[in-house]
């Protein structure tokens, strides 16, 4: 669950806050190491205002960071609340709606489904197989009809020299409580099949039309092999595997 941390700021903020900002500063980011708090900021434009979201299964982190705050001990917060907040839409969404899951109980996630759900979440984690071992990175992820994985890098990082010498790669990607973990196996396609991948690339990331101007710059495509989703809601983990005919079912 969310809950929002809410300030009623003084009007002097700006100018009393530097005497306290190191140590609630360094409160957030302790908050932030123990999963407690996602996002922190003041408002702008005016800056009378802030909102801090945590996340947990009740309000108590929300309540008692502000309790400590050195903010609101030293009367740079007039008052604060903390409110629930049903988060149903985006990556990090604590409730999924009916509709949004990738499957129902006694069944595998179907091919829109999947597309669907990986086409949620934009950055995602890549692992290639490097000269002493696997390595890994972030990068965005696009999803095509065919479920393809596209993504775009320079030829001279790590992952692209591992993926040209050996292709196969694995991805994960998140949301809330589902997570889909994919193994593949990686390419760099070239004239129409290129411009398929890229069109679908730049659909999702449109600023990738201005890095396609890089020098070096390259686009590989990783076809799954292999599928596993796990879902941790209400009702229980499910965990479903996709392989063999049942994943080239799905990938026609």
């Amino acid at each position: 669950m969310h809950y929002l941390l809410r300030y009623d700021l003084v009007d002097d903020y700006v100018e009393r806050r530097e005497a306290f900002r190191a140590e609630h500063l360094r409160a957030a980011r302790e908050a932030v190491v123990r999963g407690e708090l996602v996002l922190a900021g003041a408002l702008s434009d005016p800056m009378d205002n802030a909102v801090l979201l945590f996340q947990g299964t009740s309000p108590k982190a929300a309540e008692d960071f502000a309790r400590n705050d050195p903010y609101v001990r030293n009367g740079l917060v007039r008052s604060w609340r903390v409110q629930p907040w049903r988060t149903v839409v985006g990556t990090d969404a604590s409730v999924r709606l009916p509709g949004d899951g990738l499957s129902a109980p006694d069944e595998a996630p179907s091919r829109d489904a999947l597309i669907g759900f990986m086409r949620g979440a934009r950055h995602w984690v890549v692992s290639s197989i490097g000269p002493e071992g696997p390595q890994s990175a972030v990068v965005g992820v696009a999803v095509t009809e065919r479920l393809e994985l596209v993504f775009d890098t320079l030829g001279s990082t790590r992952k692209a020299s591992n993926l040209r010498r050996d292709p196969r790669a694995s991805l994960v990607v998140w949301r809330g409580d589902a997570t889909a973990q994919i193994e593949g196996i990686g390419d760099e396609p070239t004239g129409a099949e290129l411009e398929r991948v890229r069109e679908a690339y730049f659909a999702t990331f449109p600023d990738g039309r201005e890095r396609a101007t890089w020098e070096g710059i390259t686009y590989f495509r990783v076809r799954p092999t292999w599928i596993r989703t796990s879902e941790f809601g209400e009702s229980g983990p499910r965990v479903r595997e996709l392989a063999g005919d049942t994943l080239a079912a799905l990938l026609r």
